[in-house]
Parts: structure tokens; C-alpha cells; sequence
């Protein structure tokens, strides 16, 4: 059984978050909006797994592969020891980034809850045509959203009236695994809608038998 930190895990998620050719390169983010990194590193206190990007050139790409070798695993937080030959090796250019991520689990079947809506339900399926004909409400507009494409399904959204407060949206999705994409409406913060949405979104039917991640950045 694969456990949150072990190195299949850690597999799963890039095998998540990217595109990746045959040898395992990073063709693209699963995300068209985000160029794809060169290096791609993630630890837990049990294993180390990386991607490299398709096309490096060789030189390159076995030097990094050979300097992330030599990082041990570590847990969350703890400095890499091999940041300074990494840094080196990529050049100023390189904007390291990252923070904890976390494994989700389904709660099962959550209390029904009318002001939950979720994608692929009737009243989910409602609200996207209502979208498409009549535009997003506005919260959703203020939160950066053109249209009713932007959402990313599987997702949970929780409604006050016409208005969604608070989002969870598969912000990566493979086969494998998915990863929560949670935005709240500024004025409905600390209220836990996040957390109400990011609980019902891990019991989507849609994400059934797959590895959910939800991660953080610095």
C-alpha cells in the first residue's frame, strides 16, 4: 500500500503535476499557463524522487541527475544539502520555490449539505449551463475566473445565494493522482469553507481510487 512520503507517492505526484515523455522528462505542466522547471525535486524523511525537463541539454541534465543523488531524504522543512552545487549548476535564473504538501483522504460520504455544488451532479451540470449563457457570478469573476472553463473539474464549489465563497478544483489531474486547487473569497475567509469544499472535493466520485495531494508554497 502506497503511504503519504514514501517514494511511489512522491511519484505519483509529479507524475501528477506533469506531462512527461517516455524516459520520464517533464514535457509540460498540467498547467498550460506555467512554464515547465529543469529541475523538479521533492523529499520526504523517507525517500527522494526528481524529474528533469525534456531537452536539457545532456551535459546538463546528468550533472543535475547526479547532484540530486547525492540529497538525502529529509523531512519537511530541513535546508537541502545540495542547494549551493544546484544553484550553481542552473545559473541566476533559477527561482527555487515550494513548500509541504499533503496527502487528502476521502471522508466518505459528508452530511448533504444544499449549499455544496459539485461538478457532474445535476445541480453542477445546472450551474455550468447557467454560466455559459449568462457569464460567472461575480465573485468568481473577482477571483480572477473569465469563464465557466476556468473551472477545473472534478471540483466542489459552496454557494451563499448566487455567489460561490469558496472553491476546490483539481488544479492537476492524471490518471494516478490529482491535486487540490482551494480558493476563498476574500470576505468569506476564516469561516472554514476552504476546509468545507477541500473535504467534499477529496469524496468526489470522480477522484475514486486516485492519490489526492494538497500542497502549499513557501
Amino acid at each position: 500500500m502506497t503511504r503519504p512520503g514514501d517514494a511511489d507517492w512522491l511519484e505519483r505526484r509529479a507524475d501528477t503535476l506533469f506531462r512527461l515523455d517516455g524516459e520520464g522528462r517533464i514535457l509540460a505542466v498540467r498547467d498550460p499557463s506555467q512554464p515547465a522547471p529543469r529541475l523538479f525535486l521533492q523529499r520526504s524523511a523517507g525517500a527522494v524522487a526528481f524529474r528533469l525537463r525534456a531537452g536539457l541539454p545532456e551535459g546538463l541534465a546528468s550533472e543535475l541527475a547526479n547532484l540530486v543523488r547525492l540529497e538525502p531524504p529529509a523531512p519537511p522543512g530541513a535546508p537541502l544539502v545540495q542547494a549551493a552545487a544546484i544553484q550553481a549548476c542552473l545559473g541566476d535564473s533559477h527561482a527555487p520555490g515550494g513548500g509541504p504538501v499533503y496527502a487528502l483522504t476521502s471522508a466518505g460520504t459528508l452530511p448533504f449539505d444544499p449549499a455544496l455544488v459539485r461538478s457532474g451532479s445535476e445541480a453542477g451540470d445546472a450551474l455550468t449551463r447557467r454560466w455559459r449563457l449568462e457569464g460567472l457570478p461575480r465573485s468568481l469573476s473577482d477571483l480572477g475566473f473569465t469563464d465557466a472553463d476556468d473551472l477545473w473539474p472534478p471540483w466542489v464549489a459552496r454557494l451563499q445565494g448566487d455567489e460561490i465563497v469558496a472553491l476546490c478544483q483539481s488544479a492537476r489531474l492524471s490518471d494516478q493522482g490529482a491535486e487540490a486547487g482551494v480558493i476563498t473569497d476574500p470576505a468569506f475567509r476564516r469561516q472554514g469553507f476552504g476546509a468545507q469544499v477541500t473535504r467534499a472535493w477529496a469524496g468526489h466520485p470522480d477522484l475514486a481510487g486516485r492519490t489526492l495531494y494538497y500542497s502549499t508554497a513557501h
